[in-house]
């Protein structure tokens, strides 16, 4: 599954090396008002970023940057779990 998220979403990547499962969260899609969950994983991965599907940004950014960044809730709530475990 994780791959082929991957594939669809972040098309010219690829993961060379799954090496942790971080956490699930779940949040309030800001456009439907639905209820999402994401889960996120540690990875090694080669390629680009380039965005696509149901992906509209895709950039890095230390914790500082969330405080002014207008995220979606379960980005918000990754980045602070981020923060905490003392990843950001």
């Amino acid at each position: 599954m994780l791959r082929e998220c991957t594939i669809e979403e972040l098309p010219n990547t690829q993961i060379t090396l799954v090496k942790k499962f971080f956490g699930k969260f779940t949040g309030t899609a800001p456009h439907t008002g639905d209820v999402v969950e994401t889960k996120v994983y540690f990875v090694d991965m080669e390629g680009d970023f380039v965005p696509a599907a149901e992906i509209s940004e895709s950039r890095f950014f230390t914790h500082f940057d969330c405080v002014n960044e207008k995220l979606s809730d379960a980005t918000r709530k990754i980045a602070d779990e981020l923060k905490k475990n003392g990843y950001l």
